[in-house]
């Protein structure tokens, strides 16, 4: 109670502190409609000097807090708008000014083309921005893409990890949203969604306690555009690539905007045909030396539908209702040829071909209705969501195994079928209240059902039958729900001096347990999740920030669930029932100078991390792969980014990332310790060049890393782009060449001396080296406003939605 305790009493002292005079107004165009977005200024009667300013809301309404005793005049003023001024009026008590109505400029200007970029990256109080748009590279790109050549961003598509300053549990975010779809589909997902329809994506490593405290390593926002004014726009992309072979897509997307209505949809479809070549070995020392040698060539072609529709209703000027409805579909028909090799004591042993024939079909909609209401001090809003996954994942192997000692050959067929459909209803509400003109308070509360439904069958061809294996079999079911409620203060204390403090808390309930009803893990378990903020501008360039927070990553659906798929009859992967929560503690400290330079200090300290990806030899010459827990990590992180403009038509943007990590786990009764100190240098340099061309060069460079207990090598990318501006806006083209030296693969080294094996493997992947053209054409007034970037209050559960 101590933390609400100080933010009562930091509300009270605040109330009594500030003055509480109001002033308020609407401004409306010649025919009695309300202007948004117009600029309002508060000045003093007396010189015109500037007291407040502010802009208006949608609504063309606008509003002053605590304005000091004296007289006083409001400025509007708009782009296409003649400057308007109110008369003098004084303020001793609340006061609203007569409308003020703006008249159409009537000077003729000849046509002016401006032509004005963001940067690429902007550091920001509390996160890095990557201005999307800013870059060649992001047209025909995706925003896995995009991630993948963010500063401090590491993207696994091998083991489908995301980390951020080398951290795994990352969140992400679409437009304000978490999103939890499972990690795999959500890679899928961010692999197919064009990034010509994103405007900026948001690092957030030490997020607030509005949001979930689920995610150790922070969390990544992705922003679509959004735009000001009213009418009908759009656009429309195409591009073709070829790698090993082809790639094709297209996106769409379509808005109306009225004074009360809102309507917006867009579409992205993707076809991938790609090749995934592994090579990996086995060395096992105990009993007897064995050594198993694998090859994997997996033809893969991918097609990617993604897809959105929403609208927002203005019910009254203070009054909203909105709805979204999503659809994401993945379905892939994979074949994969693989091939291993066993040999026993340097003789020659087996020799097994494995083929594998695979569909995975992932379904995922959701549905979010909201209400929201505009307070005179504050705002509240409510969410009802609902959200259904499904996923069918049949495989289709056939083993042919040659006995070189022994001159024979055997062949098994063998089948399983996976389908996993998961359901979850969220209902979420929101209150914030500004208590004065230096500081907000906000509260909320949130609760979330989860029933999730996972149904494994193994058969064996045995006399021309099909035969359930029921060691390999299993259905199980599970059933959570989540409480949490939060509270947060934030404001300023002096003109220098800006805290944030919240306090979250999250109780778990989870039962999954098998369809006959034997049970397999429950939990019940309550945490107190605390964040706390302090900033200090040192100068309009310069300020100084520190962070505290606590957060926790709840093992998701899939990792808890059993299953299993096979690599050959000796290597295969699964789930994990017995998977711990993961807690972790940050503190990080910031010192940004020069506006846009950003030294950075992170130390993380993490309770049962989970590794996703754990390579276990229970018995002779068997491989499991399974997410286990760690007992203990800890990372130490030191990230320095800077622009650097060389010429007038050559920038640069360049981040550095050092981080030691730390880890302890048990295996076998025995504790092993790893650490690893590894760097990341990222850079882009765009250039500016004549008759409307630019271009870009960019990539990464990543030295050895500890991924859970697996251990990556040094790996890079390089990638080059050319953006030609079509004349008469008949739109843009853009050739990219992405990971132009084929060196974004993945080489994992794991070895365990006291067990007597090490493991190495590595290949080219889904991410192979790509020419692309795209071609991109808008239409309609590019100025309106897509309300597209709505918090719902399902998208918080996504992510564990694991399949």
């Amino acid at each position: 109670m101590k933390p609400l305790l100080f933010f009562l009493l930091l509300s009270q002292l605040s109330l009594t502190t500030f003055a509480q005079h109001r002033v308020q107004g609407s401004v409306k165009d010649p025919t009695g409609k309300d202007l948004p977005f117009v600029s309002i200024a508060l000045l003093h009667a007396k010189d015109s000097s500037l007291a407040k300013g502010a802009v208006t809301t949608e609504q063309g309404s606008y509003r002053f807090e605590n304005v000091p005793n004296g007289r006083y005049v409001i400025a509007a003023s708009s782009v296409a708008y003649q400057k308007q001024k109110s008369g003098v009026f004084d303020v001793a008590a609340d006061v609203t000014v007569p409308a003020l109505t703006l008249t159409e400029a009537s000077r003729t200007l000849n046509e002016v083309t401006v032509n004005a970029q963001k940067p690429l990256y902007e550091q920001q109080i509390d996160r890095m921005v990557i201005n999307v748009q800013s870059s060649i590279m992001a047209a025909g790109s995706t925003a896995l893409d995009v991630l993948e050549r963010s500063p401090g961003v590491t993207v696994d598509r091998s083991n489908k990890v995301l980390s951020m300053n080398g951290k795994q549990g990352v969140m992400v975010m679409l437009n304000g949203k978490l999103s939890r779809i499972p990690l795999t589909s959500l890679i899928q997902m961010l692999g197919s969604m064009n990034a010509g329809n994103i405007e900026k994506i948001e690092l957030i490593t030490t997020p607030p306690a509005q949001y979930d405290a689920e995610g150790n390593a922070g969390l990544i926002n992705i922003v679509t555009k959004r735009s000001p004014d009213l009418g009908t726009n759009g656009s429309w992309s195409a591009n073709f690539g070829y790698g090993r072979w082809e790639r094709a897509g297209m996106s769409g997307n379509i808005n109306r905007r009225t004074e009360k209505l809102s309507l917006f949809a867009d579409y992205s479809g993707q076809m991938n045909h790609v090749i995934r070549l592994y090579d990996s070995y086995r060395l096992i020392s105990q009993p007897v030396p064995v050594r198993t040698d694998i090859t994997i060539r997996r033809d893969e072609r991918d097609w990617i539908h993604n897809g959105q529709a929403g609208l927002e209703w203005n019910l009254s000027r203070r009054t909203s209702f909105s709805s979204l409805l999503t659809l994401y579909n993945f379905q892939s028909n994979q074949y994969c040829s693989n091939t291993a090799s066993v040999t026993r004591e340097g003789q020659p042993f087996t020799q097994t071909y494995i083929d594998d024939d695979e569909l995975n079909d992932t379904w995922v909609y959701t549905g979010n209705v909201n209400l929201r209401h505009t307070l005179k001090k504050g705002e509240i809003s409510a969410d009802i969501d609902f959200i259904r996954f499904f996923n069918n994942n049949p495989h289709r192997y056939q083993f042919d195994t040659d006995y070189l000692q022994e001159g024979r050959t055997t062949s098994e067929l063998v089948r399983n079928e996976k389908r996993t459909p998961i359901r979850l209803w969220v209902a979420k509400a929101d209150y914030s209240l500004n208590l004065n003109e230096a500081f907000k308070l906000s509260l909320g509360a949130k609760s979330t059902l989860a029933h999730f439904d996972n149904k494994i069958r193994f058969e064996n061809l045995r006399e021309n039958s099909w035969l359930i294996d029921s060691s390999l079999s299993q259905h199980v079911q599970m059933n959570e729900t989540i409480w949490a409620g939060y509270v947060n203060l934030n404001g300023k204390l002096t003109p220098k001096d800006v805290v944030q403090a919240g306090l979250r808390y999250e109780h778990t309930q989870t039962d999954l347990r098998t369809i006959e009803g034997t049970p397999l893990v429950y939990r019940n378990y309550g945490n107190w999740f605390p964040t706390v903020y302090w900033m200090r501008t040192l100068s309009p360039s310069s300020s100084f920030r520190l962070a505290y927070s606590q957060r926790i990553s709840r093992p998701s659906f899939g990792q808890l669930a059993p299953f299993l798929y096979f690599v050959d009859p000796t290597t295969s992967g699964g789930g994990n029932e017995r998977l711990l929560p993961t807690l972790a503690t940050n503190i990080q400290a910031s010192y940004r100078f020069k506006k846009n330079y950003q030294l950075t200090v992170e130390h993380t300290w993490f309770n049962h991390p989970i590794s996703y990806n754990t390579i276990v030899i229970p018995a002779e010459n068997r491989q499991i792969t399974s997410p286990e827990n760690l007992d203990q990590a800890r990372n130490l992180s030191v990230s320095f980014s800077f622009p650097l403009a060389v010429t007038k038509w050559w920038q640069m943007q360049t981040s550095l990332l050092s981080v030691r990590q730390a880890n302890q786990f048990t295996q076998e009764g025995i504790t092993r310790r790893q650490q690893q100190i590894f760097g990341r240098l990222t850079s882009t340099q765009t250039f500016m060049l004549p008759s409307g061309f630019s271009a870009e060069v960019s990539g990464f460079y990543q030295s050895r890393t500890l991924i859970g207990v697996m251990v990556r090598r040094p790996f890079g990318v390089l990638n080059l782009g050319v953006k030609k501006q079509l004349p008469n806006h008949k739109g843009s083209l853009r050739l990219s060449g992405e990971d132009v030296f084929w060196t974004n693969y993945a080489v994992i080294d794991v070895s365990n001396p006291a067990q007597g094996y090490s493991v190495h493997s590595g290949g080219r992947g889904y991410h192979n080296r790509l020419l692309r053209l795209t071609y991109t054409r808008t239409f309609g007034n590019q100025k309106i406003k897509v309300n597209s970037s709505r918090v719902t209050g399902s998208d918080d559960e996504r992510r564990r939605v694991n399949n």
